[in-house]
């Protein structure tokens, strides 16, 4: 039985509601002011509680499907491949000034960007690769790859939540990866989520923030490619479906995107309908000149419809956008299934966007 579904989650209602009515009948048998009634009148009342809080769990792990199985709870959910999505006929294609960083676990640095073409300020926080500082890399200037993290979520999610610089590591080790640059800006403010758009009016205008002013500080503070075929987007969740939004709006920007888990419609409640769809992966690859971009789209099929939006996505994308797909069969929404995701995606974005 899974984690998530009805089946498990009437079990635990059930196992919650005999304890209830099970503390009820036995409660008049422990009466007296012994010691052993006392502690098994607290066991009846700590069994009931804890049976409440797990059903409580229960419920909101099978409305959100953060994890649907035990292997998936335990992190031995198996990881996917990238392969290529190729239907008939679909030709496949293989902020303003040096930026004052301080210092984050795990090698990472933080600064705070005031951007000029948005009129937003947030923070961005960076890892350089060893490279970087290698004599041999001195005139080198280093691929970046835009690291958008999920709604609600920071960029900090990239350093405690996932193995974002582990999995890298180990992937430039084995020779499978090219030395990224990495940089997580953000991607909500105030609280308000745009799933990266522009909003109207005095709204945030992330897009913007994204895609012009955190670029910009970027290749003025750092070595880093001053070429579209040099900068990529990886992204999970909200931050996955921001990932292909921008690939596909930005071509001029962007090489490559990876989505983990993303949706392929915005639905926020700050556009409206015309804006929602004007800044949905899905629409755009529908109703849109297709960009010469490559995409590759990461799901589970255990995560609601995060591998039904991928494929309906893929199926959508004509040349020359190229377009990959990454699903495997279990695991939900969660971080353990994305670090599996992260190996495939450093080496799909490393032929895309080579050093």
């Amino acid at each position: 039985m899974g984690l998530d579904g009805s089946g498990f989650l009437a079990l635990v209602a059930l196992l919650t509601a005999a304890a209830f009515v099970g503390t009820l009948v036995l409660w008049r048998s422990l009466r007296g002011w012994t010691a052993v009634h006392h502690l098994r009148r607290a066991l009846l009342l700590l069994g009931c509680q804890a049976l409440a809080v797990l059903l409580a769990v229960v419920a909101i792990n099978d409305q959100y499907g953060f994890y649907t199985s035990w292997d998936d709870l335990l992190g031995t959910t198996s990881a996917g491949v990238a392969r290529p999505y190729a239907p008939a006929g679909f030709a496949q294609h293989d902020g303003a000034g040096p930026l004052a960083f301080r210092p984050l676990p795990g090698g990472w640095q933080q600064a705070t960007l005031a951007g000029p073409q948005s009129g937003l300020t947030g923070t961005v926080d960076v890892w350089l690769p060893p490279q970087y500082h290698s004599p041999q890399y001195a005139g080198h200037r280093f691929p970046v790859v835009e690291l958008l993290h999920g709604v609600p979520g920071q960029p900090s999610d990239w350093i405690g939540n996932l193995d974002t610089t582990g999995t890298l590591t180990a992937a430039v080790s084995a020779g499978t990866s090219e030395p990224f640059i990495l940089v997580a800006p953000d991607i909500t403010f105030g609280g308000q989520d745009t799933m990266c758009s522009d909003a109207p009016g005095a709204g945030p205008k992330i897009d913007t923030w994204l895609t012009l002013d955190v670029r910009t500080a970027i290749q003025s503070t750092l070595r880093a490619s001053a070429s579209r075929d040099g900068w990529g987007l990886l992204g999970y969740s909200t931050g996955g479906l921001c990932a292909s939004k921008l690939a596909l709006q930005h071509a001029g920007e962007y090489r490559a995107a990876v989505s983990i888990a993303g949706d392929a419609a915005n639905t926020s409640t700050l556009l409206d309908q015309q804006q929602r769809d004007e800044n949905s992966p899905l629409w755009l690859a529908a109703n849109r000149p297709a960009p010469e971009v490559a995409l590759l789209l990461a799901a589970s099929r255990a995560d609601d419809t995060t591998a039904a939006d991928a494929q309906a996505l893929a199926a959508a994308v004509r040349p020359p956008t190229a377009v990959s797909l990454m699903i495997q069969p279990d695991g939900g929404h969660n971080p353990d299934v994305w670090n599996g995701m992260l190996p495939g995606a450093w080496s799909w974005l490393s032929r895309l966007l080579p050093g």
